[in-house]
């Protein structure tokens, strides 16, 4: 049976829930039992949020995920998908634009999602690997 745990927040159109996302993903996974995943997940967490919270429109939510032998960490907003010139690789002189491809490079999945209702819902998985998760109850 595949059982699923989540956990969410809602966020606001505010730079300082970036960190607030941190703490909750760290918390999250923690309580999880989930600790050795930590660094890699509020690192694409915040890159994530970073970018909804800059360009996305309201709602904001971050949803942290547990199912079978990965983590899916996954962000959505009212905002518009992101456009192939978004996910392409910025210029090497560009100051902004590397979050996509630092979530590509250290996810085992990535995507973004166009909502049917409106927003995008990006996401990214990170797996379990040797990792034992305890399932709250």
């Amino acid at each position: 049976m595949n059982q699923i745990t989540i956990a969410t927040v809602e966020l606001d159109l505010d730079a300082a829930e970036v960190a607030r996302a941190r703490r909750f993903v760290a918390e999250t996974l923690a309580e999880w039992g989930l600790g050795a995943l930590v660094p890699d997940a509020t690192l694409l967490a915040s890159e994530t949020v970073t970018n909804a919270v800059t360009y996305g429109v309201r709602p904001v939510h971050l949803c942290v995920g547990l199912q079978n032998r990965s983590v899916r960490i996954s962000v959505r907003d009212g905002g518009e998908p992101l456009s192939a010139a978004d996910r392409a690789m910025p210029e090497a002189s560009a100051r902004h634009g590397r979050g996509i491809a630092i979530v590509g490079a250290l996810a085992n999945q990535y995507g973004v999602t166009e909502l049917e209702e409106g927003g995008k819902l990006v996401w990214f998985d990170l797996a379990l690997g040797d990792v034992d998760a305890t399932r709250p109850t």
